[in-house]
């Protein structure tokens, strides 16, 4: 829980915990596994895109032409 004490912490989730305060956040833990073949960004990609975009919080909305 470092992002609590400021601490290793993603600078711009914490200045945003500080203008906010962290009442107005909430944390869930959507997946947990143990396994280290499992790879993070690709569990965190799934996640993500289940959520409506304009409830994601600091999120660009990129449109990729190839």
């Amino acid at each position: 829980m470092d992002h609590l004490k400021g601490r290793d912490s993603n600078s711009r989730l914490q200045r945003s915990i500080n203008k906010y305060g962290i009442s107005n956040f909430e944390l869930v833990i959507y997946y947990f596994d143990i396994d280290p073949s499992v790879m993070l960004t690709d569990i965190e990609t799934v996640w993500i895109k289940t959520f409506p975009f304009e409830n994601l919080y600091n999120y660009k909305n990129k449109l990729i032409l190839f």
